[in-house]
């Protein structure tokens, strides 16, 4: 980093106390925090009432051993939203994006880089550690003799396909991985899938739409990838709790956990659209939902989205990029 450029305050550390969002401030970004972020608190109050009844309706250990680890996974989970939460915010959010457009890799720290050098980084590391707590279960119920080893072997494979695609995601959030591809992040998902050499990869792409921009734009960054999964996982929490609520409508922590599928699931598809690096500032759902006219969040300060590059030249800055993707969109020839 050279003598001239400003160090912003917040970097590295990640934690600090965030100016508080005025109405005219709210992003989509952090409305789907938010819910989020209720959906995980909905979620530890459903647990702690299925724990109570465990432990005072003198359930088998093994049940109030899986429901204590369910709860334990709830609790890092809503610590993984409260992160999220935190790194929502416009001001927080800013001064990551500059932190991460000005700080050379190199130079980080062990614990910068892969422990909690953003906010998403340390989102994934507690989301990661909430689904392996949930492997408590399946363990018990096999050595209790609750489950047969073939329902075993697919909680097994289930739970591995989902491990995979959390980790998948945290390493994308790596800042080394965020800073690719000028700064849009990663894409290995993409090179793999997309635009590898293999004729079969490139015809099953080709099936689908013959635009090249479309996977670019869709799958571009591996964090919009891990994104799109996690919407993916969160609409089947959502038809698993429409089918409890169907089967079992007296139960009064069934709706909870339908109120709270139901937020994870709003708050997922917002994570989604703000990953576009075109909508990281959009206010279109908040002003939608309070009948504003939308406008993009701009710092206070000097024109920041100007002035934030990369003294090198290699890399712009996030809003600039929102400039370029927009212009390079109205100048495709419309069908």
């Amino acid at each position: 980093m050279n003598d001239d450029e400003e160090e912003h305050p917040l970097a590295p550390q990640t934690f600090g106390v965030p100016r508080p969002v005025t109405n005219d401030y709210v992003t989509d970004l952090h409305l789907g925090a938010w819910l989020l972020l209720l959906s995980a608190l909905i979620f530890v109050i459903v647990m702690c009432n299925i724990v109570a009844e465990a432990y005072i309706g003198g359930y088998a250990t093994y049940v109030v051993n899986s429901d204590y680890a369910t709860l334990a996974s709830a609790v890092v989970f809503l610590l993984g939203t409260i992160a999220f939460l935190y790194v929502s915010y416009p001001e927080e959010f800013r001064a990551q994006v500059t932190w991460l457009s000005k700080t050379d890799p190199d130079t980080m720290t062990f614990d910068q880089k892969y422990l909690w050098g953003n906010s998403f980084v340390l989102m994934n590391w507690l989301f990661l550690i909430a689904t392996l707590l949930l492997l408590v279960y399946p363990v018990y119920a096999y050595v209790d003799g609750d489950i047969t080893a073939l329902v075993f072997g697919i909680y097994i494979l289930l739970f591995a396909v989902v491990l995979l695609l959390q980790i998948f995601w945290l390493v994308a959030s790596f800042p080394h991985n965020m800073q690719k591809n000028g700064g849009n992040g990663s894409s290995m998902f993409l090179d793999a899938v997309c635009c590898c050499s293999s004729c079969h990869c490139e015809q099953s792409c080709k099936s689908i739409t013959s635009d090249p921009l479309f996977w670019r734009t869709h799958l571009g960054s591996d964090f919009l990838v891990g994104a799109w999964l996690f919407l993916f996982l969160s609409v089947l929490l959502f038809a698993i709790s429409l089918y409890e609520v169907y089967t079992d409508y007296t139960d009064y922590l069934v709706w909870l956990w339908f109120i709270s599928s139901l937020f994870l699931l709003l708050g997922a598809a917002l994570l989604v659209f703000c990953s576009y690096p075109i909508n990281a500032y959009s206010r279109s759902v908040w002003c939608a939902i309070t009948c504003q006219k939308e406008e993009l969040f701009l710092h206070p300060d000097d024109a920041w989205e100007e002035e934030n590059v990369y003294r090198g030249g290699e890399r712009e800055s996030l809003l600039s990029q929102q400039a370029i993707a927009t212009r390079e969109r109205n100048k495709r020839p419309k069908k």
